[in-house]
């Protein structure tokens, strides 16, 4: 059941994407918004070296990064406000300060989905956002996530990724019972590995979305699954890829050396993640 839906606001166009995509599962399941705008004051104050007697200019210099970055975070708020209200979507707006990571992990808590965007968070083009921040949010709990490319497109085709692994099957599992796009194309690809019993793993995960309502069409696929998910992904047309992985191991790949990380630096369709 979703019913509350956490959307990240920031002044990109993952963001705008975000926000079509939250409306759009809101208007499916009668679920309310919390649009979430985050100033991060500390890092904003940090403008490097000063030299001496440049306080006075790196205070004003501070100051302006804040006033800056309240301004474009308003602006987003505007756009989801208006967003929301053309489309009759119940909604409110929480403005906070501090970490992106802490406050995410906060208001996650009391919703069933977060949406944000898979790149780009909470940059508000005032400073440059520390990289694999979505990748600290899944580590830190903030899960299920629908991570939103720079281009929005109906959900209506849906692509699982499975390796046979618990945390990849638990991700599955946590869609199917959330169902947040019901009545689309199902499709459950497994790259195959020197393992015997890949083909019982797909038809087991089928009998089990089958037993949920959900019809899905299986198929084994050669090839590296990094690189060719996302090959495969774009060539059937899919809207979303169903993907999980371990966070501990997630956010160990800082060169992007995993299907899960390729896919957050390079996936044009959205992400559903969940391990």
């Amino acid at each position: 059941m979703i019913k509350k839906i956490l959307v990240g606001l920031a002044s990109t166009p993952f963001t705008e994407t975000a926000i079509r995509h939250g409306i759009e599962l809101a208007k499916i399941h009668h679920a309310q918004l919390t649009g979430v705008t985050i100033v991060h004051a500390s890092k904003l104050e940090n403008v490097g070296p000063v030299p001496i007697g440049g306080s006075h200019y790196a205070e004003k210099l501070r100051n302006l990064h804040v006033r800056e970055t309240e301004q474009h975070a308003e602006e987003s708020i505007n756009k989801f406000e208006l967003a929301c209200n053309a489309e009759g979507v119940g909604f409110h707006i929480k403005r906070e300060k501090g970490s992106p990571v802490d406050v995410m992990v906060s208001n996650a808590r009391y919703h069933d989905l977060t949406v944000i965007g898979s790149r780009q968070l909470f940059d508000y083009g005032v400073i440059e956002e520390p990289k694999y921040l979505l990748f600290r949010l899944i580590r830190e709990g903030v899960r299920p996530i629908v991570a939103c490319p720079e281009k929005f497109r109906s959900v209506r085709r849906v692509l699982m990724a499975y390796n046979g692994s618990i945390e990849s099957a638990a991700t599955i599992k946590k869609w199917i019972q959330l169902n947040p796009w019901p009545e689309t194309e199902v499709r459950i690809i497994y790259f195959e590995k020197k393992c015997p019993e890949s083909e019982q793993l797909l038809n087991d995960m089928k009998g089990y979305c089958l037993f949920h309502g959900v019809q899905a069409e299986t198929l084994l696929l050669q090839g590296n699954p990094k690189e060719d998910l996302i090959k495969y992904a774009t060539d059937w047309n899919a809207d979303i890829i169903v993907m999980g992985n371990s966070g501990r191991r997630l956010l160990s790949y800082h060169l992007f050396g995993d299907s899960t990380s390729y896919a957050i630096a390079h996936a044009e369709q959205a992400l559903f993640l969940s391990q």
